[in-house]
C-alpha cells in the first residue's frame, strides 16, 4: 500500500506502472513505449529507473508478483479499460508483430471495445493463431474470455457459437494435437520454430510427451542452438526425476526401474552444448551414485540388484562416449588412458567400448544434425580389437553379440567376425514361424529384430557368389515375402564381406541380386487381396524390407540410383502392391532415407509430392490424416520446400477440426449455453451463424 500511495503522487509513474501490469507476457521496454500514451512517452526515462526495482527480467519485462498486478487492477478499473485501448491500438497498427498476434483479441476484450471483440472471436482468428504456433493454452483462455462478454452482453447466439468454436479448438489441441505432440513439434523444429515447439511439448509443467521423445527433442534444441528451449525441458526431466526419487526409489513397492538414471545421464549429456562443464560434472555424480548403490547391493548379496546397478553404469557410460565423441570428436584411446591412469583395464571395457559403436549410429536420423567419422572413431574400433586379443571376451553369449554388432561392418579382423559369428550361430534358437506373431494376425517385429542380425551374419559367412531362389508366391505368400527379407539381409552380411575382407564375389554382384529382389516384389494390389489370413502383415512388413533396400543403394551403390528411382516411379500406380497403409508408410520411411543422405532434392520432392497427393485425395480419418500431414510439412521443410510446406500445414490445421457430432452433444451445448445465461431477461437479435 506505501509502495502505490508513492505511485498515486506521481502521474507518470501511476500510468507507467498500470501499463506494465496489462500486459500478458513479458515485453521490451521498445514495445511498452510504443503502447503509452503520448503524453507519457517522453517521461518514460526518467521516470522508469525509479520503479524497474518492481519489474523482472533483462531483454523482457515484467511485475515482479502477479499479486501486484492484481492489486493494481483492484485500485483504478476505470482506467484500466482506456490502457488497453492503448495496447489494442498497438496491436491492430502492427498484425504481423508476435505479441500482437497473440494478445489482439485479449486486449480488445479488455478495452473499451469490449462488445467488438465478441463477434472477433471466430474460427479464422483461432486458424490465424494455430497458423503461428501461438501457445494454445492462450488461445483457449482467450475464447473462455470471449464466452464470458458474450454472457455479459447477452448475445445468447453468439454464446452457442463460440461454445462451439471452444469445443473445435479444444479437440484441435487437447485431442488430435495432444495425440500427435511428437509429429507437430518435429514439423516446428524442422522450421526453426524452436519456441512454439515447446508448448506442444510442455503442458503446466508435464511432460505430453515419453521421456524418450522428450531425450530426442532435447538433442534436437541443444544441435540447433536452441539453449534456452533445450533448458527448459532439461528442467522438466530434472524435475521428474526429483519426483521419482522422492516417490519410487526411496520407497519401492512392485520392483524398481533404473531407466530414469539412464533417461538423466542422457539429458545431461545432452546438456553439455549448454552447460558444459557443470554438466559433465553431473553426469559423473550420477554414475558415481550407481556404483555406491551397486557396491552396498553386492554387500547386501543382492546380486541381481547389484548387476542392475552396474548394466545402467555400463549403458550411461557407453552413451556419454558414444555422444561425445559423436558430436565433440571426444575420445581418448586406451594407450593413452594407460599412461594417465592406474585404473585397471579388464573386460568391461569391450562391452562398454562395444556399445559406445552401436550407440553412435543410434544419434543419427533423417532430421538431425549430422557430423562425419574422424580418426576417433577408427581409434575406438582398434581398441576393441586391441581388447580381444589382449583380454578375451567374457563367455557371455550377450556380449558377444554387442561385440559382433560393433565390429561386423567397421573392423578388417576376419579373424575375429567369424569366431564371434560361429559363437553366435551355435548359440542360436530356432524361432518357430515366418512373419506372423503367436496370436497370428500381428507382425512378429521381435523376431524380425533377431532374424535380421542372423541373416547378416550368415551372410557374411558366404565367400561364394552364390545365391538362394526366392519362394514362389504361388504357394505361400508368407513364406515368398519372408524369403525376400532374408534375402536382402543376407546380401547386406555379403556386402560387408566384399567391403573389407577376402571373398570370391564384387560389389557388382551383390547390386545384381539386389535387382533381382526387387524385380520380385512385382506382385499387385489384385494379387495382395487374395492372400489368405494377411491381415495387415503384408503392410507392416513392406516398410520394412524397402528401408533396408534403399539403405544399401544409397550406402553402396549410390552411381546406381537411376535405376531405383525409376522403380519406384513405376510402382505408385499399384501402390508397390499393397493397401494404402503400407503403401504410405513405405513412402514415408523411403523418403527419410533420402533426406538422411541428402539424395538430389528433385528426386526427394516428387516422392514428397507424391506422398502428399495421395495423403490429401484418399486419407479422411482425420486420426489418420493429420498426423501424416505433419509429417509430410517436415518432409518440405527439410528440403527448402517452405511454400508447400506452409501450405499442408494450412490442411493439417482444417484436418484437425471438430469432434465427430452426435444430436447429444448438440442439445449439451446448447444446455450450457442457455445456463449461462439464465439471468438474461431479452435476447440480442444480433445476426451471426453458428
Amino acid at each position: 500500500q506505501s509502495i502505490w500511495d508513492s505511485f498515486f503522487r506521481s502521474q507518470e509513474k501511476l500510468w507507467l506502472i498500470t501499463t506494465i501490469s496489462q500486459f500478458r507476457n513479458p515485453i521490451s521496454e521498445k514495445l511498452l513505449v510504443s503502447c503509452l500514451p503520448k503524453e507519457h512517452k517522453h517521461s518514460f526515462y526518467s521516470e522508469f529507473p525509479q520503479i524497474r526495482y518492481l519489474t523482472s527480467g533483462n531483454d523482457n519485462l515484467e511485475l515482479y508478483h502477479r499479486s501486484f498486478k492484481n492489486f493494481i487492477g483492484k485500485k483504478v478499473p476505470e482506467i484500466l479499460p482506456i490502457i488497453n485501448d492503448n495496447i489494442y491500438e498497438y496491436c491492430d497498427l502492427n498484425r504481423s508483430d508476435i505479441y500482437s498476434v497473440e494478445n489482439w483479441l485479449f486486449h480488445k476484450q479488455h478495452s473499451t471495445k469490449s462488445h467488438d471483440s465478441v463477434k472477433d472471436c471466430n474460427q479464422d482468428w483461432a486458424d490465424h493463431l494455430c497458423s503461428n504456433h501461438i501457445n494454445p493454452e492462450l488461445i483457449i483462455e482467450d475464447i473462455k474470455g470471449s464466452i464470458t462478454k458474450a454472457v455479459d452482453f447477452r448475445l445468447i447466439s453468439a454464446v452457442i457459437r463460440i461454445l462451439l468454436l471452444l469445443q473445435r479448438i479444444e479437440f484441435r489441441y487437447d485431442s488430435l494435437f495432444a495425440e500427435n505432440s511428437f509429429e507437430v513439434c518435429k514439423s516446428m523444429i524442422s522450421t526453426g520454430k524452436f519456441r512454439a515447439s515447446l508448448s506442444y511439448l510442455i503442458r503446466e509443467g508435464n511432460l505430453l510427451v515419453s521421456d524418450h521423445d522428450a531425450l530426442y527433442f532435447l538433442q534436437q534444441y541443444y544441435e540447433n542452438d536452441a539453449m534456452v528451449e533445450g533448458d527448459k525441458l532439461l528442467e522438466v526431466l530434472e524435475s521428474r526425476f526429483r519426483l521419482y526419487l522422492e516417490n519410487e526409489f526411496t520407497k519401492p513397492k512392485d520392483g524398481l526401474s533404473l531407466m530414469p538414471f539412464q533417461i538423466m545421464i542422457q539429458a545431461f549429456t545432452l546438456s553439455i552444448h549448454s552447460k558444459g562443464r557443470k554438466a559433465i560434472l553431473n553426469c559423473l555424480n550420477l554414475t558415481e551414485d550407481l556404483k555406491r548403490f551397486q557396491d552396498v547391493a553386492m554387500k547386501d548379496n543382492a546380486i541381481e540388484v547389484s548387476e542392475a546397478f552396474l548394466n545402467t553404469r555400463i549403458m550411461g557410460s557407453a552413451w556419454m562416449n558414444a555422444y561425445s565423441l559423436r558430436s565433440f570428436d571426444n575420445y581418448i584411446p586406451l594407450d593413452e588412458i594407460k599412461k594417465m591412469s592406474k585404473e585397471d583395464i579388464d573386460k568391461t571395457w569391450i562391452h562398454v567400448l562395444s556399445l559406445t559403436v552401436i550407440l553412435y549410429r543410434d544419434f543419427d536420423n533423417y532430421d538431425t544434425v549430422s557430423y562425419d567419422e574422424t580418426e576417433n572413431y577408427d581409434n575406438l574400433i582398434t581398441d576393441i580389437e586391441w581388447l580381444i586379443d589382449e583380454i578375451g571376451i567374457e563367455d557371455d553369449i550377450y556380449i558377444k553379440k554387442v561385440v559382433l554388432r560393433a565390429l561386423i561392418n567397421n573392423s578388417s579382423r576376419t579373424d575375429i567376425i567369424e569366431t564371434l559369428i560361429t559363437n553366435v550361430l551355435e548359440a542360436q534358437e530356432n524361432h518357430v514361424g515366418l512373419l506372423k506373431s503367436k496370436n497370428g494376425v500381428d507382425l512378429n517385429f521381435e523376431k524380425l529384430i533377431s532374424d535380421e542380425f542372423i541373416f547378416q551374419c550368415e551372410g557374411f559367412l558366404q565367400k561364394e557368389k552364390s545365391f538362394h531362389e526366392l519362394k514362389s508366391r504361388r504357394d505361400d505368400w508368407e513364406s515368398h515375402i519372408f524369403s525376400v527379407f532374408k534375402e536382402v539381409n543376407l546380401l547386406e552380411g555379403k556386402i560387408f564381406r566384399v567391403k573389407k575382407h577376402s571373398c570370391n564375389f564384387k560389389i557388382v554382384d551383390c547390386h545384381n541380386r539386389l535387382k533381382s529382389i526387387i524385380s520380385a516384389l512385382d506382385f499387385g494390389l489384385s494379387e495382395r487381396a487374395s492372400w489368405d489370413r494377411s491381415y495387415l502383415i503384408p503392410e507392416d512388413i513392406l516398410p520394412v524390407i524397402f528401408t533396408k533396400i534403399t539403405s544399401l543403394y544409397l550406402l553402396h551403390f549410390p552411381d546406381k540410383l537411376k535405376w531405383y528411382t525409376d522403380y519406384l516411379k513405376s510402382r505408385h500406380v499399384d501402390q508397390f502392391g499393397v493397401y494404402n497403409e503400407g503403401y504410405r508408410a513405405t513412402l514415408i520411411k523411403i523418403i527419410e532415407q533420402f533426406i538422411h543422405f541428402n539424395i538430389d532434392t528433385n528426386e526427394t520432392v516428387v516422392l514428397i509430392d507424391t506422398l502428399s497427393n495421395f495423403t490429401i485425395e484418399n486419407i479422411e480419418n482425420r486420426w489418420e490424416r493429420t498426423p501424416e500431414l505433419l509429417i509430410i510439412n517436415q518432409f518440405y521443410s527439410l528440403v527448402g520446400e517452405d511454400q508447400k510446406a506452409e501450405n499442408i500445414y494450412q490442411e493439417a490445421m482444417r484436418t484437425s477440426m471438430g469432434p465427430s457430432w452426435y444430436k447429444e452433444s448438440q442439445f449439451s451445448i446448447l444446455n450450457t449455453a442457455f445456463s449461462l445465461a439464465s439471468s438474461v431477461i431479452s435476447y440480442s437479435h444480433e445476426p451471426s451463424s453458428i
